[in-house]
């Protein structure tokens, strides 16, 4: 088993490699993804070089390894977010997110080490055992709970991406994702319950086979994932090569094309649009228009169509005489089909609510 455990942490970090040595342009997404890779190779690693003697040797920081345990949520949950590009955590939220983290880093560790030296004679290493039992129980818990957390909002949030953005790639990998990730906990929380009940004895690692042979296969998802969607990190430089394409006419002309082309037809006001439709109707190809919008435009495609729906709705709203019509009504009628849609594109193209925006 330790064979396969070992090509797995080799492969995890040529993935690490390749994703902070490669030009993404969503940063975000790579280095959460990229922590989550390296805090799965670390306790990899750590199951392959493990020897008993590093207990005693190395008390002070026996436990600090455990602390992963209740890192992996958090970053689950904040992967999740970034990859449906909702807002990221607030830093005070961040605090809150890895309290449990620090109070093990802080407390738990110190008393965990004391206890292996005996420094502490009122409690023994029965002590210690539940003290394991409990901290383990804590981070399948935790890790329960940010994964259901993740899907949660993957449900709630996962048709309003698919209608802002052309790319299905992110909702497919979370989809997958969570199938791993909950197939983990329920290996992980069956070894934890066969422990707890004493169907086996506490240090006898065999038991937890299935889960490493498990834990290995994520990485080996994660780099299939990679190469299967390599749009899932927005592949498309921000910036092209200025050597090529600086200033070029022929790419003026594309961009003016592309811009009379939504003014005079007018796409945007399709709530079905996409990338898809939307080059076959301009007569771009997908990959031409993708590059011409992200790269000339500046903008993402959920960024083009609703700067254009935005505006085109601040005009029919200007235009009608008393009585409005209400927001919503215009909203639909300029292409948006969800009302916090909507709601949070108006604000990213005017800073502003639309109650606000018509006061001024």
């Amino acid at each position: 088993m330790d064979f396969v455990l070992t090509l797995a942490v080799i492969q995890g970090v040529i993935l690490l490699f390749i994703l902070y040595l490669k030009k993404f342009s969503d940063k975000r997404t790579v280095n959460l993804l990229g922590i989550l890779l390296l805090l799965t190779v670390i306790i990899m690693f750590g199951r392959i070089t493990y020897q008993p003697e590093f207990l005693l040797k190395y008390w002070a920081f026996v436990s600090l390894p455990d602390v992963l345990l209740f890192l992996f949520g958090p970053i689950i949950y904040q992967l999740t977010l970034s990859l449906l590009k909702l807002p990221k955590l607030s830093v005070k939220s961040k605090w809150l997110h890895y309290l449990p983290a620090l109070i093990h880093i802080f407390i738990l560790n110190t008393i965990l080490g004391l206890i292996l030296i005996d420094k502490m004679p009122y409690m023994d290493m029965n002590h210690l055992v539940l003290l394991y039992k409990l901290m383990e129980g804590a981070g399948i818990l935790s890790c329960s709970f940010y994964l259901i957390k993740s899907f949660l909002i993957f449900q709630k949030h996962g048709n309003i991406y698919l209608q802002l953005y052309s790319s299905v790639e992110p909702p497919v990998f979370l989809r997958h994702f969570f199938l791993v990730g909950s197939t983990l906990i329920f290996i992980w929380a069956g070894s934890f319950i066969a422990k707890l009940f004493g169907l086996y004895e506490f240090m006898d690692y065999r038991i937890y086979q299935l889960f490493w042979i498990a834990l290995a296969f994520f990485i080996y998802f994660l780099t299939y994932q990679f190469l299967l969607h390599p749009g899932l990190f927005e592949l498309l430089p921000i910036q092209l090569d200025k050597n090529t394409t600086e200033n070029s006419e022929g790419e003026e002309e594309r961009v003016n094309e592309l811009l009379e082309f939504m003014k005079t037809t007018k796409p945007y006001l399709d709530p079905e649009i996409n990338l898809e439709t939307l080059a076959r109707q301009s007569g771009f190809k997908r990959n031409d228009l993708s590059a011409l919008i992200n790269n000339s435009l500046g903008k993402n495609f959920f960024d083009l169509i609703n700067s254009y729906r935005i505006q085109e709705f601040i005009e029919l709203y200007q235009k009608h005489d008393k009585p409005k019509p209400t927001f919503i009504e215009l909203a639909y009628q300029v292409g948006f089909n969800s009302k916090s849609v909507f709601n949070r594109a108006f604000k990213k193209e005017t800073t502003t609510t639309p109650s606000q925006y018509f006061k001024q």
